[in-house]
């Protein structure tokens, strides 16, 4: 976006050719936006001079210099009219029809007709035009987010802010005029206004002009516009352009007798409507477009391109303008689809503050004035929309400065503010220094919306570059990783240890397979929003999953061993979360023994230095574990897990085989700390075995003969079971042998000492209810 440097100081109370451009735009490009380049324009308007038209040829035109006092032929063009004024150069001992580029320009286009006032056409007009300038380039993507800087005064308010200078009032700029305000949908005004949707329509202000003489592009203005790359094309249309580049806010005038229905009615487009747009492209429309219509047929593409069929034209008698504020998404689709982008809805896309369609119809009366057009103003700004309130951010000074981590002054901080046209005061009842800032609605559409913004806009002016850079500092202390390094213990010792395949299951429960198990889980914290009804409660146990990943799994192998390491939720006064380690070996073809699986997962215990109990269960818990062949593991009398046989009735229906199957607390696995191991000298002398087989009943755990057998006395370091012997016919008994070894750290055990040791193991299991064999 090309800005003009003297029309940015239109609006600032200084002189800009006593400013250091470069060094003003280094500080614009760190503070504000990026200003990709700029130029120096210095017109030499000696080489040009005004010409009336005298004569239209079909291959030459004669045109008459008042300035030069003679006639020049030139060529041809289709656009010229009789007795109009244009502007000529000549080049070398030729003229030509005068440029855009000649006017300094990126854009090759002849000028349209010229208005001047006949006293300035002998060569007085050059006084009246701007020769020098600077011409900056603002890159368009570093202003995305700031639709107030898409005119010159919103760029003219950082420049002032950045040289400490005064920004001109507003109200300097302006024509005043009443403005009627409606709050219905329509309303009977010269032009029966219509507007339906409101969600897009944020604002609509429309002023109705009669007596209008239409007029060619002003001189001194048309300098101005082609500057800028903006194609004079006569002054009613060069008016509504300059405000739009002067304040952001686009606006559009219709030839208000070609609205036949003497209606203008806002509506969203009907599926295959046609318009015939400016440009000549006629398009069709769909129904998520926005349209203007004379209340029967689209006029305009809102916010992009006006039609032909209301163009401004040389007959124009009257005009109906507009200066409307739409919903901005409804724009950018709308130009994205027809590939259609013009400087109206690139400004539309940037949600515009609605506040300022008013102060744009002003800001043209104001031009209409000073350009002196023979125009007549009917009744008041009618205005469909209200103006939104500012916003009130609350920050406290204290804030400011930790953010930024620079100390500043309070004065600083306001001033800053001020310049940027921010209302500042400060909170006289607060315990610390506080801001209430009342940000400027030009700024609070998507601009300023929280206090973050706010410190930004007093960190870019303070500067960046002058903030110290100081890396982040962070205090480093040791601590345990034992519990880590366990995790990598434990799921090392299953996956190599015990064989064992590591899984990841989802963490919501299948309720498909639940249905299938027909096993209904209690206390399962039940999600608000699932993403499928089949997955909208948190897992409360992890061996579903494994189950079914034997039953997806069982073609693979004969023999599956899984393992997971994973979570659990519960739901209780408030939802807690768990760590758990299960595991399922399944075997096909071979019965697994209960025996064989435990002294498979007792490896883990002794891995981890845990010595625990197994306490058989006779009513499990869950449907897949097996009554009287299930047991729960504790350590100092607390449960740590369960493990045992699945329920093989269960498991018929999903794969046919056998399976053992473990859930532990991975929590208390984790963070176990194990008895610090402290090196002992071993004895010198010899240690003695007894071997002692009983017959036990069923009900008496190998677990707890082991724990009684330890007891008896100090002197027997370990006792192991050996052997063990079931007959159909003893029901409710077995056999076991035990292997006993006995020491004495102090001396050689004589026979005696042995004997009475044996003596006392034997009573101790017929105290238990075993039978000596």
């Amino acid at each position: 976006m090309k800005l003009s440097l003297a029309w940015i100081f239109e609006h600032i109370q200084g002189d800009w050719t006593n400013i250091d451009v470069p060094q003003l735009v280094d500080s614009f490009n760190k503070t504000t936006a990026e200003i990709a380049g700029f130029s120096k324009v210095s017109l030499d308007l000696e080489p040009f001079t005004l010409g009336i038209v005298t004569k239209i040829g079909h291959s030459n035109i004669t045109i008459h210099s008042p300035e030069l006092k003679k006639d020049i032929e030139l060529q041809a063009r289709a656009d010229i009219r009789d007795d109009d004024c244009y502007l000529i150069k000549k080049d070398g001992t030729h003229y030509r029809w005068a440029s855009m580029r000649d006017l300094g320009s990126d854009k090759e286009a002849f000028l349209p007709s010229l208005y001047c006032d006949k006293e300035l056409q002998a060569g007085a007009w050059k006084k009246t035009i701007q020769t020098d300038d600077f011409i900056l380039d603002v890159d368009n993507k570093s202003i995305t987010n700031r639709p107030d800087m898409w005119g010159h005064r919103g760029v003219a308010r950082e420049i002032a802010a950045l040289l400490q200078l005064h920004l001109k009032p507003i109200t300097e700029l302006l024509s005043a005029k009443p403005i009627k305000q409606y709050d219905l949908r329509s309303a009977n005004i010269p032009c029966t206004v219509v507007v339906e949707d409101q969600e897009i329509v944020k604002k609509y202000c429309s002023l109705y002009c009669e007596d209008v003489e239409p007029r060619s592009s002003m001189l001194a203005m048309t300098f101005m516009l082609a500057r800028v790359d903006c194609r004079p094309i006569s002054s009613i249309v060069d008016g509504t352009n300059y405000v739009m580049l002067d304040l952001g806010q686009p606006l559009h005038a219709f030839d208000a007798l070609k609205i036949h229905t003497n209606t203008v009615a806002l509506r969203k487009a009907r599926d295959l409507e046609t318009l015939a747009l400016l440009d000549g492209q006629r398009i069709q429309l769909i129904a998520d477009d926005y349209v203007i219509t004379d209340g029967q047929n689209p006029i305009a593409l809102a916010g992009i391109m006006g039609g032909q069929s209301t163009a401004i034209d040389n007959n124009t008698k009257s005009l109906f303008i507009e200066s409307a504020v739409f919903d901005a998404g409804t724009i950018r689709k709308t130009a994205a689809r027809l590939h259609i982008r013009t400087d109206s809805s690139a400004r539309f896309e940037k949600s515009l503050d609605p506040n300022q369609s008013v102060i744009a119809l002003m800001r043209l009366m104001k031009i209409w004035h000073d350009m002196d057009l023979p125009i007549k103003i009917t009744g008041e700004i009618n205005c469909f929309g209200k103006d939104i309130e500012p916003r009130d951010i609350v920050i406290t000074h204290e804030c400011i400065e930790k953010r930024l981590g620079v100390s500043l002054d309070t004065t600083f901080v306001t001033q800053t503010l001020q310049r940027l046209e921010f209302k500042v005061k400060e909170d006289p009842y607060a315990a610390i220094t506080t801001y209430i800032i009342t940000v400027p609605t030009f700024r609070g559409t998507k601009d300023i919306t929280i206090k973050e913004d706010i410190i930004e806009e007093v960190g870019r002016y303070y500067g960046y570059s002058t903030i110290v850079c100081v890396l982040p500092s962070r205090e480093m202390k040791p601590f345990d990783t034992s519990s880590m390094m366990r995790i990598a213990d434990i799921k090392e010792c299953v996956a190599y240890g015990l064989s064992m395949h590591e899984v990841c299951n989802y963490a919501m429960f299948d309720e498909s397979f639940l249905r299938e198990l027909k096993w209904e889980p209690t206390h399962a914290v039940t999600i608000k929003n699932p993403v499928s009804e089949n997955w909208r409660r948190m897992v409360t146990t992890l061996m579903p999953g494994l189950i079914k990943n034997i039953e997806t799994n069982k073609n693979e192998a004969e023999r599956l061993q899984f393992f997971e390491y994973g979570r659990t939720w519960h739901l209780g006064t408030q939802i807690t979360e768990h760590r758990i380690l299960a595991g399922i070996f399944f075997d096909q073809k071979n019965i697994i023994d209960f025996y064989e699986a435990k002294a498979q997962l007792s490896r883990l215990f002794t891995k981890l230095e845990l010595d625990v109990q197994w306490k058989k269960i006779d009513k499990p818990e869950y449907p897949w574990a097996s009554p009287y062949q299930t047991a729960h593991i504790l350590y100092n009398g607390s449960i740590i897990g369960y493990a045992g046989k699945a329920h093989c009735t269960l498991l018929k229906k999903f794969v046919e085989g056998d399976a053992f199957v473990f859930e532990l607390d991975a929590d208390f696995l984790q963070n176990y700390k194990p008895t610090l191991r402290r090196f002992m000298q071993s004895s010198r002398y010899p240690s003695v075995k007894r071997d002692v087989s009983v017959i036990v009943p069923s009900n008496l755990t190998v677990d707890e003969i082991l724990s009684a057998l330890k007891q008896v006395s100090d002197k027997i370091v370990s006792v192991d079971l050996v052997d063990f012997f079931i007959k159909q016919d003893w029901f409710d008994k077995r056999s076991l042998t035990f292997r006993c070894t006995l020491q004495d750290p102090e001396k050689t055990m004589i026979t005696e000492e042995v004997d009475l040791l044996g003596t006392k193991i034997i009573q101790k299991l017929t105290a238990m209810g075993a039978q000596i064999r």
